[in-house]
């Protein structure tokens, strides 16, 4: 097992880091005829406070040993759900994914890019992986805690439109709250 360690850059503009390039944010976790990566998350050290206020989003791919079909360049397989948000961090160091690959066709790494909205730049957070090899049955991306039920909201049905009815259902717990990509974005 080995631990492999990524600085994730803020972002400046539109999507621009310094020079004018885009960070790559991409933390890869290589081992032959791997099966299964987590990532952890170490909030910026530029922080004062305990906590992150910052919204991440991760995908991940897996990079296949051979291509999937004969004669094409068919190696790289993302794995759903194609985004997926990490609420801020509550603690200085947080295990926050897991990517799962079913084994076949062989993998020899899993990737993940990690990106926060322009107006919430993160300096010098910290991104962790470990990988192995380990046979399972699961195949996707899942946020922690993974395995783990969690409380059902009860639904509404149908969905109220006003955003006021909306809001207290939510506060009362009878609907899920709306996820990252669906909330606006505050200035």
């Amino acid at each position: 097992m080995a631990v492999v360690q990524k600085s994730l850059q803020p972002r400046s503009g539109p999507g621009l880091g310094s020079g004018g390039l885009a960070p790559t944010n991409t933390l890869v976790v290589s081992l032959p005829g791997i099966t299964r990566a987590y990532v952890f998350l170490q909030k910026s050290i530029e922080s004062e406070r305990e906590v992150s206020e910052v919204w991440w989003t991760i995908s991940a791919w897996v990079t296949l040993v051979d291509p999937l079909a004969p004669d094409t360049s068919l190696n790289k397989v993302n794995l759903a759900p194609s985004l997926l948000d990490i609420a801020p961090l509550g603690a200085g160091l947080m295990l926050v994914a897991g990517a799962f690959w079913i084994g076949l066709p062989e993998a020899k790494e899993i990737s993940f890019k990690f990106s926060t909205a322009a107006d919430e730049p993160q300096g010098d957070a910290q991104a962790f992986g470990v990988g192995d090899t380990t046979p399972h049955n699961h195949f996707g991306l899942f946020s922690a805690p993974f395995g783990h039920p969690r409380h059902f909201e009860r639904l509404v049905d149908p969905l109220p439109t006003d955003p006021k009815v909306l809001e207290q259902l939510e506060l009362d717990g009878r609907i899920p709250p709306a996820s990252r990509a669906q909330r606006p974005r505050g200035r």
